[in-house]
């Protein structure tokens, strides 16, 4: 493999430039390690019945521990399921689906990029409660990702966080000028403020919790919903398939499956230890790695699956923009729990406005 070419190929596409002829020399050697990595990784792909998914990514000069620092958010952060956790029931028939995209169909929001902040389970979950909001039958809304990665107490922001920690804040029995007010605010209102090129992988540089009302509960949403847009409230959540806090090595992908095509898409936690050179194509379990539910370190949304293609999968929407991987989805394989991306998924039950 010819490094100087695929590095020429990593600046041209990438628009790569650094502050010192030292920085890009030390870059440069990241690269090349990025490169051999990247074989490596193919050659297990292809051992496993795949085929090379791994190259030249955005990522590419940045060590493993930089990148696994800066653009996950999960790793340790994790909130186990209760007993009392409740199970989506799929309705029948619908097992009998092989094949759903819930983004061809319309019930996504665009990818997004959540910079460089561990605020990957702050994404998840707020696609998840945009993709319910759509699927009620109301128009396509972004929702506040800043206000879930500044306002949640029991998570880190930047640090890291869960989308269950995320559902709990978000959930109250509390109500006000009639109608309940915990809920997420309008993107509009509340934008994204992490940077997309200064590290923050703590709760100390995340932006302050910031919108009117918030800290406790949103009160003041409801009365500014005409001049912000919609906020969107939940009730409750549940999991897709039965939830796993060990080995996680038989979860139950056919509930899964019909859960997916009978509800929508779903919030997922996963390990992503090898998604940094990851450029297309399906990714088998075995190149993948653990599954096992502390092998988890970055939360994304499942969006369908395809079980009739030649290598069946799932897809899975990321957030770190469409200049990574398929437009900013991966493909796993649907044979297994690639990823672990069966040990935590879940759906929200959203507020009727």
């Amino acid at each position: 493999m010819d490094h100087h070419i695929h590095r020429n190929f990593f600046k041209a596409t990438f628009h790569a430039a650094y502050s010192s002829p030292k920085e890009e020399a030390y870059r440069f050697s990241v690269f090349e390690a990025s490169m051999v990595r990247a074989q490596e990784r193919n050659q297990k792909n292809i051992d496993a019945g795949g085929e090379a998914i791994y190259g030249v990514t955005k990522f590419s000069d940045r060590t493993q521990e930089e990148f696994d620092r800066a653009n996950k958010g999960r790793k340790g952060k994790g909130m186990k399921a209760s007993a009392e956790t409740k199970v989506a029931v799929p309705p029948a028939g619908v097992e009998a689906t092989t094949a759903i995209d819930w983004t061809a169909l319309g019930y996504t929001t665009p990818v997004k990029n959540q910079g460089q902040c561990g605020s990957c389970w702050a994404h998840s979950a707020v696609e998840q409660i945009e993709s319910q909001w759509m699927l009620a039958g109301n128009a396509p809304w972004e929702l506040s990702v800043q206000q879930v990665t500044s306002c949640t107490h029991a998570t880190f922001g930047c640090g890291g966080g869960d989308t269950v920690g995320a559902y709990q804040q978000l959930m109250s029995d509390e109500t006000k000028f009639g109608q309940k007010t915990w809920g997420v605010a309008s993107a509009a209102m509340d934008p994204y403020r992490q940077s997309m090129y200064e590290e923050c992988v703590g709760p100390l540089c995340t932006e302050e919790c910031s919108v009117k009302g918030q800290g406790t509960n949103i009160t003041d949403m409801y009365k500014y919903e005409a001049l912000t847009g919609y906020y969107v409230g939940i009730s409750d959540f549940s999991y897709a398939t039965p939830a796993c806090d060990s080995t996680c090595a038989t979860q139950d992908l056919k509930i899964l499956n019909a859960n997916v095509a009978a509800t929508g898409p779903a919030s997922i936690c996963v390990n992503a230890a090898s998604w940094n050179d990851y450029v297309g194509g399906v990714m088998t379990t075995a190149a993948c790695g653990g599954y096992a539910y502390d092998d988890l370190d970055h939360c994304v949304q499942l969006t369908g699956f395809d079980l009739t293609a030649a290598s069946p999968y799932y897809i899975v929407r990321n957030s770190w923009a469409t200049n990574w991987g398929n437009d900013g989805y991966i493909y796993l394989s649907s044979a297994g729990n690639t990823c672990g991306l069966a040990d935590e998924a879940t759906f929200v039950t959203i507020i009727d406005q």
